[in-house]
């Protein structure tokens, strides 16, 4: 299962997202990005956090078939 999250188009420059899931996954940032298993790795119930260019979007794809992904801007 994968989903994508847009940066705001208006927003200036480049801006923090706080990512987090209670199971493992990989995530890609990109103009158009695909997740895949050959995006950064992120183990269960860890945060990390992306920073992305206005317009630009986080896609996500868990390992397993259940399980919550969260992502919240920063600033």
């Amino acid at each position: 299962q994968s989903s994508a999250l847009t940066a705001p188009a208006g927003a200036p420059g480049i801006q923090e997202y706080r990512i987090a899931a209670t199971t493992a996954c990989y995530y890609v940032v990109g103009a158009d990005p695909t997740a895949a298993s050959t995006g950064t790795f992120l183990p269960a119930n860890t945060i990390d956090h992306v920073l992305i260019s206005s317009g630009q979007k986080i896609a996500v794809v868990k390992v397993a078939t259940s399980g919550l992904m969260s992502i919240n801007k920063v600033k």
